[in-house]
């Protein structure tokens, strides 16, 4: 058990990942989770605890009693990770809850077995999860998504580590399932909007490639185009107040701004190359 989970970010693959694209997800420092003991048990992991009893996929895999024990005892867990802001707040939880509950060594489950679990946990929040989320935050590295695999990242991303992220807010909720469907069906009814969706899923899974090479220049480039083109097609799920200032920053040569998960609302993501 560690002291801290911390968030999640995804740097890239939102709604791209539906469409074969590469992900690639962060442990975000800058929020966290962790275990305390308080007086009074919290009522809300009660309740999560319930639904971990009935999911007879789970059993094997976490000790569910010892969990329901320390509960009543008072642990619970304390978290800064904002709410329905794309930075993964229940994905943390999840992590958190495995890691010390966990029944197997890392050692003796598949990184696809382990998506599978944590999927069935998160899905308590998210009503479906892919289980993604919390791999990251799990193991505290980076992991890309790639030809339907995870798969963890153990080198320095000097690419990114020269790069300046800022968290947006746009002031406004965002709704997962929501922005999902939305995409799922223009997809099917909109063959324009699916063909530069293949055109951007490529230019995505260049840029992935290149931030894992460590190709600094052609990463860039390659963001650039992403964010134009991102901002042209997902306008519908991009509030009024970051659209505006998105725009703005296509006139700025080192700075690019793009979504940050589901849209909608939430965060979005401010990148500076400081070049």
């Amino acid at each position: 058990m560690r002291k801290l989970y911390h968030g999640k970010l995804l740097m890239f693959g939102e709604y791209l990942v539906l469409n074969q694209g590469a992900a690639l997800a962060l442990p975000e420092k800058r929020y966290s989770v962790k275990w305390e003991r308080k007086d009074n048990p919290d009522l809300e992991l009660i309740k999560y605890h319930e639904y971990l009893g009935n999911e007879d996929s789970l059993a094997e895999h976490l000790n569910i009693s010892l969990l329901g024990k320390h509960l009543e005892a008072g642990w619970q867990l304390n978290s800064d990770v904002p709410r329905h802001m794309g930075l993964g707040s229940s994905a943390s939880i999840v992590a958190a809850i495995y890691d010390r509950y966990k029944t197997l060594q890392d050692s003796e489950i598949s990184m696809n077995d382990l998506q599978k679990i944590f999927a069935a946990m998160e899905n308590y929040m998210h009503g479906t999860s892919s289980g993604f989320d919390p791999l990251p935050i799990y193991f505290n590295l980076p992991v890309l998504r790639k030809n339907n695999q995870s798969v963890l990242v153990n080198t320095s991303l000097t690419c990114l580590d020269s790069w300046t992220t800022e968290l947006i807010d746009s002031g406004e909720i965002r709704e997962d399932g929501e922005g999902i469907n939305r995409f799922l069906d223009r997809l099917k009814q909109d063959k324009e909007f699916a063909s530069n969706i293949d055109t951007l899923t490529k230019v995505n899974n260049k840029l992935v490639e290149a931030v894992i090479k460590n190709e600094k220049r052609i990463a860039e480039n390659l963001l650039k185009i992403f964010s134009e083109n991102q901002l042209y097609l997902f306008s519908d799920w991009i509030p009024e107040s970051i659209r505006q200032e998105w725009a703005n920053s296509q006139q700025e040569p080192n700075v690019v701004y793009k979504m940050l998960g589901a849209g909608g609302g939430g965060y979005f993501l401010k990148i500076n190359f400081n070049s």
